[in-house]
């Protein structure tokens, strides 16, 4: 396997970036890629063993994908001939890919050899006389599958073969191939020049370049041995041993019997190829072959010569002869068992049997019918019967079904070649039925519309005549017919001929018409979230009537009032009698406001025990924009998305409670519950200071408490996602430090000496130090990208609202240098943040005296009149 080889890599090593060639010619081939993607990567496979992935990013844009380049091949070296091959595994979203290609300045091209995303192989080869270049057909090849392609040009004709087998051949080609000194062959690809082509996604086992064309026995070894097949020593180029102890038999005066011992080979043996006067006449797996159809008193020489799988020929056996006797003077003999005339009857068919006998077993047989048993004028049956060696009796199946009814007698005519024709009437006849008519009868289609047509189709033989019932009459024995019933028909077919009536029917079946979806609408057809509209539809013959999401069985008109949360798609259902299904969509787009507000406590209607309440909720913004939040026009507590406010006070009776959200583009949100106030000779009131600030938060609980009982004892307990640290200074005060960031709600309960429970519930909003710096900071910085951008009217957005006068003129009066010299955001640090405010100290370097000097200055934020969190001061 190694003749003539260009270059063979077996991909053996599992690891390195260089791959051995074993063809002794020196061709290794070195792994690379291009600046824009990784290497080759080393796999093992159970079936292939190692090899070698690879792959790319991309394949129309200027990043590559990694190759093996096997190094300037003189690929013309083998004169007109030349073979590559590989075993591959493409993968599954690979597109046209090379498996092999020799190419110049992206356009000269050499060799091309690629795996298609149809399953298809293309093959190319230049030569003197432009470019040889094949396709096979599509599906050749299954992405995800090990597959031994091979592609030969032998100078006239382009071969390909896929797992060993042919499949594709075409010729009338000419010259050899062409190569450009110093040009290099790639698997894979590899830009040149401005070129771009398509790279390979996938494995490869092992790879091989001959100068010459393989034979099928030569990839036939390779497929089935794989890397082995390369191997030095592995190869088999050694011959079976020569067939001993040959003898040839002559049985009869045209057949003789040859015989043998078996040959011995190493890989094991083949078959035999068998020889008579020095031309093959035949071959066989086996040790014994009947050769027949020869002369009589003849002499033959035969001679035999074993072969193996890699197609090595033994030497020819020792030559023995044989002379084939004389044929005898004997004429041969046929006696019929069957027809005997006993229970001879044929329905489509009948065996005919009989015992023969011929001194050479040489004669031939042929069988016919007559309408009498004299005469020899009757039709051929079949002819070119063997007889049968051993006298024991023969038969053959006769199709009747062809004749007309009546009575048949058998005649045989037997020849052996030498004597007369012997010719042999059977003693019986055979009785033939007059055949029944046969009837092809269909309906197509078998199932219609009310109003729909559908077409009746038949075919009748051995009849006379044929009727179809519901008004059609009389037919021909074939044709067609339109039908149109209103309801469920079925049809019969009579027909009547020399064998009889026989009758086959065909039901068209009738459905009521099929059901139309007249209308299905919705008005409006936008909303905004939590909104409503009105879907509507009309339909008619339907069975049964359904809309999805969530909605169920309707009636076949109607309109259900919808208010989805966001774009909803909702299709209508609607069968038939046969349970076919008819659908209609229609979408009602959903606009999702820039911001909501949710009061979850307390709920509407309720009642209040008290002048006070603990007012909480959520808010978001979809679009992620910053909000604040009030309370009856009164800043809040905001946590993340939750707001609370700790004491809400109340009047005596029914109260209106609005919350507003503003986001920071002024869209706005409102949400109102009503609650009542009632009185109670029992109340607490907590006060919680600060309820909001930087973790660690110590916070102080003060409670104030009416209840008609002696009071005996009070805790505290705390909800969210840490507890805090509790201390109890009084029965009516409690020290909290909260170490984790979060929303969390605070319970106190006093008992009073019969054990009764008093409770009361405040809200704590507890900030992550990092997320709350970045939160001030931005504001800041937006602040000063604005000053420093001469966008004062910006800049004063960020200022409390009745602050802004005041900065706007501070600003306007300072030049472009000196509000570049506002400090950046590293030049700020928080001193404290609780409550309401948040404090800052700035630090800057000013020239005083003609010295330069740090000086530094408070910047406060405080929570505007909308729930913002504004620049008080600085």
């Amino acid at each position: 396997m190694l003749n003539s080889a260009i270059g063979i890599w077996p991909m053996e090593e599992g690891q390195g970036t260089t791959v051995a060639d074993s063809s002794g010619n020196g061709n290794d081939a070195a792994l690379s890629h291009n600046s824009d993607s990784a290497g080759p990567v080393w796999e093992s496979d159970a079936r292939q063993g190692n090899n070698i992935f690879f792959s790319t990013e991309a394949r129309w844009n200027n990043r590559y994908g990694n190759y093996a380049d096997l190094g300037a091949l003189d690929i013309s070296s083998g004169g007109d001939r030349l073979t590559v091959g590989c075993m591959f595994r493409a993968d599954p979203d690979q597109g046209d890919a090379l498996l092999f290609s020799t190419r110049q300045n992206g356009n000269e091209r050499y060799l091309n050899l690629t795996a298609r995303s149809d399953g298809s192989f293309y093959f190319m080869i230049r030569t003197p006389d432009g470019e040889a270049a094949c396709r096979t057909a599509a599906g050749k090849f299954q992405p995800g599958e090990w597959t031994f392609v091979v592609a030969m040009y032998d100078g006239q004709t382009m071969r390909i073969y896929a797992d060993g087998r042919e499949i594709f051949a075409e010729g009338g080609y000419s010259g050899g191939p062409e190569y450009a000194p110093g040009v290099h062959t790639h698997i894979s690809a590899l830009q040149e020049g401005n070129a771009l082509y398509p790279f390979f996604d996938g494995n490869i086992s092992y790879a091989f370049i001959y100068g010459r064309t393989l034979s099928a026995t030569e990839i036939g070894f390779i497929y089935q041995n794989g890397k082995a097949a390369f191997h030095s020593g592995t190869p088999d180029e050694t011959p079976p041993t020569v067939p001993p102890n040959l003898t040839a038999t002559a049985v009869s005066a045209s057949q003789t019997e040859l015989a043998w011992e078996a040959s011995s080979d190493d890989t094991g043996v083949a078959g035999y190829k068998i020889f008579r006067d020095d031309a093959k006449v035949g071959t066989i797996a086996g040790t014994a072959y009947g050769d027949t159809g020869l002369s009589a008193e003849t002499a033959y020489v035969y001679k035999i010569r074993a072969y193996d799988p890699a197609g090595n020929l033994s030497d020819f056996s020792q030559p023995v002869s044989v002379t084939t006797p004389a044929a005898t003077d004997v004429a041969p003999a046929l006696t019929f068992i069957e027809p005997d005339g006993t229970d001879d009857t044929a329905d489509g068919f009948y065996t005919v049997r009989w015992t023969d006998e011929d001194p050479d077993s040489s004669a031939t047989i042929s069988l016919y019918y007559d309408t009498d048993n004299t005469g020899a004028d009757g039709t051929l049956i079949v002819s070119g019967l063997s007889e049968d060696a051993d006298g024991d009796g023969d038969a053959h199946v006769w199709d009747t079904s062809g004749l007309a009814g009546g009575v048949y007698y058998v005649y045989a005519v037997i020849d052996d070649g030498v004597n007369p024709t012997v010719t042999v009437y059977s003693s019986g006849a055979v009785t033939i039925d007059q055949p029944a008519p046969v009837i092809s009868f269909t309906a197509d289609p078998s199932e219609i519309t009310a109003g729909a047509s559908s077409a009746l189709s038949w075919n009748v033989a051995d009849a006379d005549t044929v009727t179809i019932d519901n008004g059609i009459g009389t037919v021909n024995t074939t044709g067609t017919q339109a039908v149109s019933p209103a309801e469920t028909t079925t049809y019969i077919l009579t027909a009547t001929g020399p064998g009889g009536t026989h009758t086959a029917s065909a039901t068209v079946t009738v459905n009521p018409p099929a059901p139309v979806i007249n209308t299905f609408t919705a008005d409006p057809t936008e909303i905004t979230a939590g909104a409503f509209s009105s879907l509507s539809w009309n339909v008619t013959n339907a069975d049964t009537v359904t809309i999805d999401n969530g909605i169920g069985t309707v009636g076949e008109s109607g309109s259900v009032s919808v208010s989805p949360d966001q774009t909803t798609t909702y299709t209508i259902t609607v069968t038939d009698f046969s349970g076919n299904p008819h659908t209609a969509e229609f979408t009602i787009n959903v606009i999702q406001p820039p911001i909501t507000v949710n009061i979850t406590s307390p709920a509407d209607g309720a009642t209040v025990t008290g002048r006070e309440v603990t007012i909480k909720g959520t808010c978001t913004s979809p679009i992620g924009k910053s909000f604040g939040v009030t309370i009856n026009g009164i800043a809040v507590q905001v946590c993340g998305n939750s707001f609370f406010a700790n004491r809400v006070m109340l009047t005596e009776g029914e109260n209106t409670i609005t919350v507003t959200a503003t986001d920071e583009d002024g869209n706005t949100a409102s949400s109102s519950v009503t609650v009542m106030s009632a009185e109670s000779d029992s109340g607490i009131s907590i006060t919680l200071f600060p309820e909001s600030g930087i973790a660690p938060l110590e916070t102080d609980l003060n409670a104030d408490y009416s209840i008609p009982g002696t009071a005996a004892d009070a805790s505290v307990e705390c909800s969210g996602p840490a507890q805090p640290t509790i201390s109890k200074v009084s029965l009516t005060e409690y020290d909290l430090i909260f170490d984790t960031p979060g929303l969390y709600t605070v319970t106190y309960r006093i008992t009073d000496t019969d054990g009764v429970e008093y409770t009361k519930e405040a809200m704590v909003c507890v900030q992550d130090e990092d997320e709350t710096d970045a939160f001030f900071r931005a504001l800041w910085i937006g602040m000063r990208d604005a000053l420093v951008a001469g966008n004062i009217e910006t800049a004063c957005g960020y200022f409390l609202s009745d602050r802004r006068e005041d900065y706007s003129q501070a600003f306007t009066a300072l030049s472009a240098e000196q509000r570049n010299k506002i400090p950046f955001a590293d030049r700020i640090e928080m001193v404290e943040s609780s409550g309401g405010e948040t404090r800052y100290f700035i630090s800057m370097e000013t020239e005083i005296s003609g010295e330069v000097r740090t000086v530094g200055s408070w910047l406060i934020f405080r929570k505007d009149a909308d729930g913002f969190w504004r620049i008080g001061f600085f």
